[in-house]
C-alpha cells in the first residue's frame, strides 16, 4: 500500500473510488437485467441536447476544479496529509476563492453530468436520481465534517 502514511490513505481512497463507481456501474446495469445498455434503449442519438450540455459542462467544470485543487494543495493536500504531519500549503486563491470545497464540488458537478447523460427511462423510473442525490449528499457531509471537526 505505500510506506508513508499519505500513501496508504491515497490507497485506501482508491479502493473506496473502485467501490463507488462499481455500485454505479452494478446498480445500473441491475436495473436492465445486465444487458447491453444498448440493447435497453440507451444511444447516442437519443440523448437529448440538455442532456449533452450537462454532460459536456458538468465534466469540464468538474474536472477542472479537480485538476485546481491539485495544483493548489498537492497530493498531500486532497489526501489529509495535513492530519498525517505532512507540509501543506495554506491557499486562499483560486480555486478557494470562488467555493470553498472546490474538490468536492467538481465531483459533483462530474456526478450530475454523467448521470444525467447515461439516464434513460427505465434508469429514471427505478430511481437513478435517488442514487445520484445520495452520492451527493455524502459530499456534502465530507464538506461539513471538513468544516466542522
Amino acid at each position: 500500500m505505500g510506506k508513508k502514511p499519505l500513501d496508504v490513505v491515497l490507497s485506501i481512497f482508491w479502493i473506496n473510488k473502485c467501490i463507488q463507481l462499481g455500485t454505479f456501474v452494478l446498480w445500473y446495469l441491475y436495473v436492465i437485467g445486465f444487458v447491453s445498455p444498448f440493447a435497453a434503449g440507451f444511444s447516442w442519438s437519443s440523448r437529448t441536447r440538455l442532456q449533452w450540455v450537462l454532460l459536456t459542462q458538468g465534466l469540464l467544470a468538474g474536472q477542472g476544479l479537480n485538476i485546481a485543487i491539485y495544483r493548489a494543495i498537492g497530493k498531500s493536500g486532497v489526501y489529509y496529509g495535513y492530519r498525517l504531519g505532512e507540509e501543506v500549503p495554506w491557499v486562499t486563491g483560486f480555486p478557494f476563492s470562488v467555493m470553498s470545497h472546490p474538490q468536492y464540488s467538481g465531483v459533483c458537478l462530474s456526478v450530475i453530468g454523467m448521470n444525467a447523460f447515461v439516464a434513460t427511462s427505465t434508469h429514471l423510473a427505478a430511481g437513478w436520481f435517488n442514487l445520484t442525490a445520495v452520492q451527493i449528499l455524502l459530499y456534502v457531509y465530507m464538506g461539513l465534517v471538513e468544516d466542522y471537526m
